[in-house]
């Protein structure tokens, strides 16, 4: 079983992660495995970080964690949907990914949600 959420550094605030946990005992126990994104060096502020952390595996095997990202953006994104994938069960993570990115500094997509409808195996962020 793999869970996720939002961390900070309880000193300034100015770090924050999707940390990653995994159980092998049916949730009994947990165990840190890894961060799939992180950041530092922001202050903690509206409108600003890295939330709602979900899983899937892709049909090549990769896991992927999808979250909602509102990091300063040079490309004036308020916020977008984006994920990272992984290729050894959530030990270290590839590069981020936009799903859903608005180019106003206005529109926010929202919370990355998966879904596989029935038995097709198809992946998607509403």
């Amino acid at each position: 079983m793999l869970a996720a959420g939002t961390a900070w550094n309880h000193s300034d605030y100015t770090q924050q992660a999707i940390e990653v946990y995994v159980s092998t005992h049916q949730g009994v126990t947990w165990t840190y495995r890894s961060s799939c994104t992180s950041e530092s060096g922001q202050p903690n502020t509206i409108k600003h970080g890295i939330w709602e952390p979900e899983f899937d595996a892709a049909a090549n095997g990769h896991l992927v964690c999808y979250f909602s990202d509102e990091r300063p953006s040079s490309n004036n994104y308020n916020q977008v949907l984006a994920h990272v994938s992984s290729t050894d069960g959530g030990a270290a993570w590839g590069s981020e990914v936009y799903d859903v990115a608005v180019q106003d500094n206005v529109q926010r997509p929202g919370m990355a949600n998966v879904v596989e409808p029935s038995q097709r195996h198809l992946r998607h962020v509403l």
